[in-house]
């Protein structure tokens, strides 16, 4: 049974982690699948042979690299590992699927190699749906640089003056937005009129 709802969790996870590199602007070199038994035709023994699940795709001169991790616990001598293999392979960001959480260990270690690969890291349990996609959840989109100076000159403020929204919001990790990115809110009200809101991501 466990086996089965950890299969069950990948091919999940697998769907919501490919859409979200496509709102990201990147092109995939995954794709999702309808059903789990469609699934199953490509990836029928992951449980045994993970790496399997590991891709990358590319957006003009950037690489993501994602990695499916099964282990119940991910030490810090294999995601040393792990992260040197994609800076050696030219990867700018890596994303981590993993079971549980990192221990403080590991999050230190990826702070210290920040500067040569972005490491985003999310639980099974995070991917099992979209959350864009949720009814209740409205438009988000990272600003670029002409837009925020456009939004700041308009209003006559800076980044600190703007709402936050922190770092750790599903949303921002799903866009991949970092510190000081602004975002774009959009709004539908029930009388169809339109409202934006701008946040500045911050940690805290």
């Amino acid at each position: 049974m466990i086996e089965k709802d950890l299969y069950s969790k990948i091919y999940l996870a697998n769907n919501t982690i490919v859409e979200m590199l496509i709102d990201r602007g990147y092109n995939p070199t995954r794709t999702t699948y309808d059903t789990i038994e469609d699934f199953g035709l490509e990836f029928r023994n992951v449980l045994t042979e993970p790496r399997s699940l590991n891709f990358v795709s590319k957006k003009d001169q950037l690489t993501t690299a994602v990695y499916f991790s099964l282990e119940e616990k991910i030490p810090k001598s294999t995601l040393e590992g792990i992260v040197q293999n994609n800076i050696n392979d030219g990867c700018n960001n890596l994303i981590i699927i993993m079971q549980n959480k990192l221990n403080h260990a590991c999050v230190s270690y990826l702070n210290s190699v920040r500067a040569n690969i972005f490491v985003e890291g999310f639980l099974f349990n995070e991917l099992l749906f979209n959350p864009t996609k949720h009814e209740l959840v409205p438009h988000h989109k990272i600003m670029n640089q002409l837009e925020i100076t456009e939004l700041l000159k308009k209003h006559s403020c800076t980044l600190e003056n703007l709402p936050k929204i922190l770092s750790t919001d599903i949303i921002t990790r799903y866009l991949g937005a970092k510190v000081n990115d602004v975002i774009s809110i959009q709004r539908q009200s029930k009388t169809a009129k339109t409202s934006i809101y701008y946040r500045v991501v911050k940690n805290s």
